[in-house]
């Protein structure tokens, strides 16, 4: 039935009749839009791009990280699974709700990690196996990615991804943008003064935690 043949239809109700029935409407209208809404959160994974050039995080595969760390890089976004990503659970948090999560990439099942001193490079390897401090990641304003030892998952300008702990904010080199998800809100009411032209504004992000890869 077309809206024509509708307000046809109605014409001959009551305007009590006419109100109960846009109410109906209303409802089964915001009913979708939630269920809309719902399924888009429901998808935990991701894409990550860095605000400055768009590009994707991205890994490789065919790395068993017994001896070797998996690479992690950025690259042009072309739909490849391996630049797919999800935030899961750290397993040093206990009980407690934490907001540190681990990184993990949907095609290999590995999760970031950053080795060194102040400048740590960052790649992927086994979840769970180093220390807290080399694996977990908090996400933060709006969106970027605090580091356990301090610093920020950070674009190092030659195509990879590295972590400075010296404590300074790089700005939109660690910034990043992941579609379909929002951007968390400034902690205790501090603004790093970025825009982010992806993202369009600070709303909350509540990353679907779950529990740690095995």
């Amino acid at each position: 039935m077309n809206l024509v043949s509708l307000r046809r239809s109605l014409g001959g109700l009551s305007l009590r009749a006419k109100a109960f029935i846009a109410v109906l409407v209303a409802l089964a209208m915001g009913a979708a839009l939630f269920a809309r809404a719902g399924a888009a959160r429901a998808d935990d994974i991701s894409t990550i791009r860095v605000v400055t050039t768009g590009a994707c995080l991205d890994t490789a595969t065919g790395y068993d990280t017994l001896s070797l760390d998996a690479p992690v890089f950025l690259a042009p976004c072309n739909g490849a699974n391996t630049q797919n990503w999800r935030f899961i659970g750290s397993p040093w948090s206990g009980e407690d709700i934490s907001p540190a999560v681990l990184i993990q990439n949907a095609a290999t099942g590995y999760c970031l990690v950053a080795h060194g001193g102040g400048i740590r490079q960052v790649s992927s390897t086994n979840c769970g196996d180093f220390p807290e401090f080399d694996q977990e990641f908090t996400p933060v304003f709006g969106l970027q990615f605090a580091f356990k030892e301090g610093g920020y998952l950070t674009d190092d300008g030659r195509g990879g991804l590295m972590v400075n702990t010296n404590g300074e904010n790089p700005g939109p080199p660690a910034t990043w943008f992941m579609p379909g998800k929002e951007d968390p809100v400034p902690q205790d009411g501090e603004s790093t003064g970025l825009s982010d032209p992806l993202s369009g504004g600070f709303t909350p992000l509540s990353p679907a935690i779950i529990p740690p890869a095995s």
